[in-house]
């Protein structure tokens, strides 16, 4: 499962603490948006933008291009999965037909 989650700083595992930018007045005092796949970060974002500068006014259109991006990558990999489980069962169906076939054929035969 794919979510989006917000970390502080300190919360971020070790080995993402020496990956997130130094951009603005420090990675320590900015918040993070992570991509968190099956409980691990896989991606981390962020503007450096400390809690007291979030306002309507900033332009944080970039959190919803990250949520569209993931949200579609998501759906397609589900859609994926269902047809591969639909031409599964079809193939599944379709060797059970032709064992009953062949089952008919040996039967007549005898």
């Amino acid at each position: 499962m794919i979510e989006i989650k917000k970390y502080y700083y300190e919360d971020l595992p070790e080995e993402w603490k020496n990956k997130v930018p130094n951009n603005g007045s420090g990675k320590e005092y900015a918040s993070y948006l992570c991509v968190v796949k099956d409980g691990k970060i896989i991606e981390t974002y962020s503007d450096a933008c400390e809690p007291e500068d979030a306002k309507l006014t900033r332009d944080f259109h970039w959190v919803f291009d990250i949520a569209k991006r993931w949200a579609e990558e998501v759906t397609l990999r589900e859609a994926l999965a269902v047809q591969e489980i639909n031409y599964l069962n079809i193939i599944r169906k379709l060797e059970k037909e032709k064992e009953e076939l062949q089952n008919l054929k040996n039967a007549n035969k005898g």
